[in-house]
C-alpha cells in the first residue's frame, strides 16, 4: 500500500502554489486560505522531505536548489494530471478512443455491419474493435465495452438494454420432414432428431405455447447440440433435424423454401437481443453514443 500513499498531498499542492506566485501571500491568495496555513503546510512538507525547500527573509522567499527541482517535477505532475482529467471529462462529453464490440457473428452480420461503418464515419476519433464469438466473454477481462447477445446475461453485476424482440421458429428442411415425417404435436418431437443450440444437461426443455396460451414443456433429448446458432441453422439446412432458431435468421430460408415451420400451431416464447454492458454510472460517449444508435436502429 506504501506505494500507492502520498503524503501530505494537501502540503504538496501548497508548495506549487508558492513557486507559481512567488510569495507566501499570493499562495494563500490562490488556495484561499490564511498565509499561516501555507507556512504550516510548507514546514510539514520540509520536514517530510528531510530537507530546506524555501528561503524565508522578512521581504521575499526564495527556492532552494532542492526546492527549485522539487517545485518543477511536482508542477510537471500536477500538469499531467490537469491534462488527464480533462482528456477522461471530454471523453465523457465527446466520442473518441476505442470501442470494443463482441457478438456472435450472425448479429454482426444482421445488425452491426452498418452501424459500425456509420459510427466510425461521424465519429472519426473513435475506432472499434469488433471481436466475434459465440458465448458471452468475461467483459471486465477482456475489457469488452458492448457485448451484443440473445437473450439477457445470467451475471446481474451486468446492465442489458433491450433492443429489440424477435420470434423463434421451429424449423427444419424439406428433405428432413419428407423423410422423418412431420410431428403433429409437441410430444411427436421424442421420435425426431433435434439439434439443441447451447446446453449441456442430457436433458432438457423447449417451451412451446398456442394463441390460446396452452403451454407444453417438452422435454427433448438433443442428438445434435451447438453452441453457435449459425451453426445450428447450417445443421438443419444439411437435413440434420429440428431446431428453434430466431426468426431474424431463417426468414429468407423460409421464403426460399428451403426449411419449413414445424408445429406451427405451437411457438416457442418471444425472446429479445440486448446490449450488455458493465454496469457503472459514467460511461464514455463512445459507449452510450454505439448503444443509442442500435436503440434507434430497432425503435
Amino acid at each position: 500500500m506504501e506505494n500507492y500513499k502520498i503524503a501530505h498531498p494537501e502540503c504538496v499542492l501548497t508548495f506549487v502554489a508558492l513557486g507559481e506566485k512567488g510569495s507566501f501571500i499570493g499562495a494563500a491568495a490562490a488556495l484561499r486560505v490564511s498565509r499561516s496555513v501555507v507556512s504550516d503546510r510548507i514546514k510539514r512538507l520540509e520536514a517530510y522531505v528531510g530537507t530546506q525547500l524555501v528561503v524565508r527573509t522578512t521581504r521575499r522567499m526564495v527556492l532552494t536548489p532542492a526546492g527549485d527541482q522539487y517545485f518543477h517535477e511536482c508542477k510537471r505532475l500536477f500538469l499531467n494530471y490537469r491534462q488527464v482529467l480533462e482528456q477522461v471529462r471530454n471523453d465523457y462529453d465527446t466520442p473518441r478512443g476505442l470501442l470494443r464490440i463482441s457478438a456472435p457473428d450472425y448479429l454482426v452480420s444482421n445488425f452491426l455491419i452498418e452501424n459500425v461503418v456509420s459510427f466510425t464515419d461521424r465519429y472519426p476519433e473513435v475506432s472499434i474493435n469488433l471481436v466475434t464469438t459465440d458465448g458471452p466473454l468475461d467483459l471486465v477481462t477482456e475489457r469488452v465495452d458492448i457485448d451484443l447477445r440473445v437473450g439477457q446475461p445470467k451475471d446481474s453485476s451486468l446492465h442489458a438494454i433491450k433492443l429489440t424482440d424477435f420470434k423463434p421458429y421451429l424449423v427444419a428442411s424439406t428433405a428432413y420432414l419428407a423423410r422423418a415425417g412431420l410431428p403433429k404435436s409437441p410430444q411427436d418431437l421424442a421420435m425426431h432428431r433435434l439439434i439443441v443450440h447451447d446446453d449441456n444437461q442430457a436433458t432438457r426443455f423447449w417451451e412451446l405455447s398456442t394463441a390460446e396460451q396452452q403451454t407444453e414443456r417438452v422435454p427433448v433429448h438433443g442428438q445434435i447440440q451447438v453452441n453457435s446458432l449459425r451453426i445450428v441453422r447450417k445443421l438443419v439446412l444439411a437435413h440434420g433435424g429440428i431446431a428453434i432458431l430466431p426468426s431474424f435468421l431463417v426468414n429468407t430460408d423460409l421464403r426460399a423454401g428451403r426449411l419449413q415451420q414445424v408445429l406451427t400451431g405451437w411457438a416457442p416464447p418471444v425472446s429479445g437481443i440486448y446490449a450488455i454492458y458493465l454496469s457503472r454510472k459514467y460511461l464514455p460517449a463512445r459507449v452510450r453514443f454505439f448503444i443509442d444508435m442500435l436503440r434507434k436502429q430497432f425503435a
